[in-house]
């Protein structure tokens, strides 16, 4: 089976005000997951965001990922945010 990996992200992150634009190629078959982990790089919880629109983005280190909801892989590489 072939994976293509799509080198753009589906979303702006705007660093200073902890919020991210997501782009309208995010839908349900393809959503965001917004992971979030404490300073010491413990999993406290994950959320798929399947809309386009803006959104705040939790404190502390956050992951974004674009995957396909049919098989679970990326569509882009990641994104890590740090406080």
């Amino acid at each position: 089976m072939f994976v293509r990996i799509v080198p753009t992200r589906p979303w702006h992150v705007d660093r200073s005000a902890r919020t991210a634009a997501l782009k309208d190629a995010v839908s349900w078959d393809r959503p965001v997951l917004v992971a979030q982990y404490d300073a010491d790089g413990r999993f406290i919880g994950l959320s798929f965001v399947d809309a386009p629109g803006k959104m705040d983005l939790p404190e502390g280190n956050v992951v974004l990922f674009w995957i396909d909801r049919r098989n679970l892989w990326p569509n882009c590489e990641q994104e890590t945010l740090k406080p």
